[in-house]
């Protein structure tokens, strides 16, 4: 039985958990930012992001960055972030052993409208969060919790 138990522990990573942020800023008119942090409930935590400076479109609200951020910790790095609208990919790739994993984080804020923004009297950017939770596998398989 003992055996069996720590196949099963060697099958399963630890659970995540990914937040997406996107952020307007009166003071730069037309800066849209994505901010995605991804933390392991093992230790580390992750910030990646990426900014469109042109006036945003909701048909080309996008921005993309290809290079890597690596933990906290050291244990794993996101790269390939893309975003586009309200939903951001990105790979989660972990260093032991090496796998790679796409997830794909949304925010879903219902009074939130990127080309008509309700700015505050004060120049804070207005923000509108999403958050997922996911598990990882030694055998490369993920689960969204």
């Amino acid at each position: 039985m003992k055996i069996v138990n720590n196949l099963f522990l060697v099958s399963s990573l630890v659970a995540w958990k990914a937040d997406l942020t996107l952020s307007l800023n009166e003071k730069y008119t037309g800066l849209v930012r994505y901010d995605l942090k991804v933390t392991s409930d093992a230790g580390g935590t992750v910030n990646h992001s990426c900014f469109r400076g042109e006036h945003p479109k909701a048909s080309n609200l996008s921005c993309s960055r290809n290079d890597k951020e690596t933990s906290s910790q050291g244990g794993y790095w996101v790269e390939n972030l893309n975003c586009k609208d309200k939903c951001c990919t990105a790979n989660v790739v972990t260093k032991n052993p090496q796998k790679s994993y796409n997830i794909n984080v949304c925010y879903n804020c219902v009074d939130f409208d990127i080309n008509n923004p309700k700015w505050n009297k004060d120049p804070i950017p207005i923000t509108c969060v999403g958050s997922k939770s996911f598990s990882l596998f030694t055998d490369g398989s993920m689960k969204y919790n």
